[in-house]
């Protein structure tokens, strides 16, 4: 069973809803905060994801102009002020003295945050409810973190908690941990 058919089994629907962080994540990254209902049952859970969960911003520049035509640049630098200075090979913003954005700064102006898919959120849960099978040090092994580190072990409460949460919420996990990506 892939995660489309264990969704429609079991009827899961999913709303989330960014925030300004995840007390157990780093803050380089996107967070969530997601509920996932079954029927009349819900959990809600902070999500995060890496820099590579973003959707191109409308009218924004692109970090790179591989494929983009000068006149695309012109365009974009009218909508945002940012534009690709090509003799320089670096980003700028009109009317800032000529002052060089930095790298995150021009990925900001140029991408969104994508929300996850329920997809998503259930294979990382899956992951998760490993930690229902082992000690902690096992687990902190097994995930490359430290065995004497409290955020690891705050980490592993948290999956705990949500594997627990999930069969609250009437989820079979060895059908969860057995649906392959689509």
């Amino acid at each position: 069973m892939n995660y489309t058919e264990f969704i429609n089994k079991y009827g899961l629907t999913m709303e989330c809803k960014q925030t300004d962080a995840n007390p157990l994540m780093d803050n380089d990254m996107f967070h969530w905060s997601v509920t996932i209902r079954n029927g009349n049952k819900a959990m809600t859970l902070p999500f995060s994801c890496g820099g590579a969960h973003v959707q191109p911003t409308t009218g924004a520049v692109r970090p790179t102009f591989a494929s983009y035509s000068q006149t695309d640049v012109i365009n974009a630098r009218k909508e945002t002020g940012v534009y690709y200075d090509f003799k320089l090979k670096q980003y700028r913003k009109a009317g800032a003295a000529g002052a060089t954005l930095w790298k995150k700064e021009v990925y900001q102006l140029a991408f969104e945050p994508k929300p996850p898919t329920l997809e998503n959120v259930l294979n990382c849960l899956a992951l998760d409810t490993s930690a229902l099978d082992e000690p902690f040090e096992d687990w902190a092994i097994n995930f490359g973190y430290d065995t004497d580190s409290i955020k690891a072990k705050n980490i592993y409460d948290a999956c705990i908690k949500n594997a627990l949460d999930l069969r609250r919420a009437g989820i079979d996990l060895d059908e969860l941990r057995d649906c392959e990506e689509n």
